[in-house]
């Protein structure tokens, strides 16, 4: 699983969670809210990959608090090694990037509670279940 870590530019500076972000207008088409579209959007923005509808698999909602977390996991052809590169190489050409860090999580030893918003804990613990 690949997280970041948000830059100090960003509202959340400091925190790790997955590549995300709130809505905005265009994710509205038709009177009806994109929720895919807009993942697709903002990993896209944070990372530089450009990737497509057939790259969303499982549905997650999580609550945490008062906030609703929409989520999906992403599956890549590529390793995660391929993928921190193409990601450092996008953040290089930015003269802001949102992402300061790259984080690889490989299990539930991974979660730093301290800089992790609840509901990137939940979806690593349901990730990596025994």
């Amino acid at each position: 699983m690949i997280l970041a870590q948000m830059g100090t530019n960003h509202s959340s500076s400091g925190l790790i969670f997955p590549p995300c972000g709130t809505l905005h207008s265009e994710d509205v088409k038709d009177g009806r809210v994109d929720l895919d579209a807009n993942i697709l959007r903002e990993v896209e923005e944070e990372t530089g990959l450009a990737l497509s509808k057939t790259d969303l698999k499982q549905r997650f909602l999580i609550l945490d608090g008062t906030q609703l977390a929409y989520m999906r996991l992403i599956e890549l052809p590529w390793s995660a090694a391929e993928i921190i590169r193409s990601i450092a190489s996008y953040l290089a050409t930015e003269t802001e990037p949102e992402i300061s860090r790259i984080f690889v999580v490989k299990g539930r030893e991974d979660i730093i509670e301290s800089v992790m918003p609840k509901f990137t804990v939940a979806y690593i613990e349901h990730a990596f279940r025994p």
